[in-house]
């Protein structure tokens, strides 16, 4: 008798020959389609052969396993001679996302080995076969460091209520290049990609930015969402050499592998992002040597749009702000023809136009100040520029953002 038969769809061979290599590795016997069943020999057969032979079956679950007409007897065979698993005559083993929540599959544990690197597997699936007690050689840390504001963020939270209501301040033109364009390209609900460039000068302050895009996407876009975007900020300081300039998919990779926490690969990454049960918004403040390579940021929204995700997972976006600090010559034209290189015009959103006092912040003020002090206290504050065209974001941060913060619930 051999130990385990691998029962798996033929859509997932490489994750079961992968298991199957692990296993033999480490002394196990196996028997697995894609190395045992003689071609020319009878299907049904050869699996009824290899069920009788085994102690153990193990069942590579994904989508495609689940949807099989042939996986369903070899796991109910297994299932059939120990019922209550104390023998762990059937062991699943997850290798793509996929949610089992009836049925008999049901109550069985499975090894989960989606989203995490091929080390970890290998220790993660040898342990669990032998039965041992999976507690990690390193001290867990909790989500609720992990989403820390400084990383993650949520725009309902206090600490964010002064950034996010200056972020209402209209913004027209880039409301409808970003609805627009959104629509044009996908239903979110449909796991896609979309990347975004936002170029400017340094007074427009990125957060209000920021919080202005996950203001259209909860309240115009995902208005069906249970759920707001989540901002995830990506500032690891990677260095950029010429070899990253070379292989920027691979830069993109190091940025997201540091929020994660993962291997810095693609197919790992991707796994990762299918698992997300909310919209994301990954953005990074572009250094001044990204900024100054035109043609590297454009590659990095090429990579990150070409990201394979799950169907049914949630579409995520990537926003790479570039802040143009004065004297400095910025040259839009260079964007442009990088972009269009990658046929990618659409990700260059408008530069945003700084708030006028007459025709932006009294209506501002009407809608997303509710606090009759607040408004009061607010219009006074702003009387000084109310015969200026515009009034610069940097310097409406630093009068307005004291003063709502002194009434944090409203």
């Amino acid at each position: 008798m051999k130990d385990f038969f691998i029962s798996y769809n033929k859509a997932d061979e490489d994750n079961a020959a992968w298991v199957a290599w692990q296993l033999e590795k480490a002394g196990y016997t196996i028997i697995i389609q894609a190395w045992d069943f003689k071609k020319g020999n009878n299907f049904v057969l050869e699996m009824d052969d290899a069920l009788k032979n085994t102690n153990q079956t193990i069942a590579v679950l994904s989508p495609n396993f689940l949807e099989s007409v042939y996986t369903s007897p070899e796991w109910a065979a297994a299932f059939a001679q120990d019922p209550t698993g104390v023998q762990r005559k059937l062991i699943p083993i997850r290798v793509k996302p996929v949610e089992i929540t009836s049925g008999l599959l049901a109550a069985i544990n499975y090894i989960d080995l989606v989203g995490i690197d091929l080390e970890t597997a290998k220790q993660k699936l040898l342990q669990s076969i032998e039965g041992k007690r999976l507690k990690p050689n390193t001290e867990p840390i909790p989500s609720f460091h992990q989403e820390q504001p400084n990383k993650t963020s949520k725009v309902t939270n206090n600490y964010t209520l002064a950034e996010y209501k200056i972020g209402q301040l209209n913004r027209a033109a880039q409301f409808e290049h970003f609805k627009d364009y959104i629509l044009k390209e996908c239903c979110l609900q449909q796991g896609k990609p979309l990347g975004f460039i936002l170029a400017g000068p340094e007074q427009e302050w990125p957060v209000a930015i920021r919080f202005r895009l996950v203001h259209l996407l909860e309240k115009v876009l995902i208005k069906d969402s249970k759920h707001a975007p989540i901002l995830v900020k990506l500032d690891a300081d990677l260095g950029l050499t010429n070899e990253a300039i070379e292989n920027y998919s691979q830069y993109l990779w190091d940025l997201l592998g540091d929020v994660f926490t993962c291997q810095r690969e693609q197919t790992i990454l991707q796994e990762r992002l299918s698992q997300l049960s909310e919209c994301r918004i990954f953005y990074r403040e572009a250094l001044q040597e990204e900024i100054n390579a035109p043609n590297f940021l454009a590659n990095l929204l090429s990579a990150w749009k070409n990201l394979q995700l799950h169907p049914s997972s949630k579409s995520h976006f990537l926003l790479l702000i570039c802040e143009i600090a004065p004297p400095q010559q910025f040259s839009q034209e260079q964007i442009i023809a990088a972009l269009q290189q990658h046929n990618l015009e659409q990700a260059l959103l408008p530069q945003l136009r700084s708030p006028n006092y007459h025709a932006d912040i009294k209506d501002w003020i009407k809608l997303y100040i509710d606090n009759d002090t607040l408004r009061d206290s607010i219009s006074e504050a702003l009387k000084a520029f109310t015969e200026q065209p515009d009034i610069p974001m940097i310097t409406l941060k630093k009068v307005l953002k004291p003063l709502i913060e002194r009434y944090p619930s409203h």
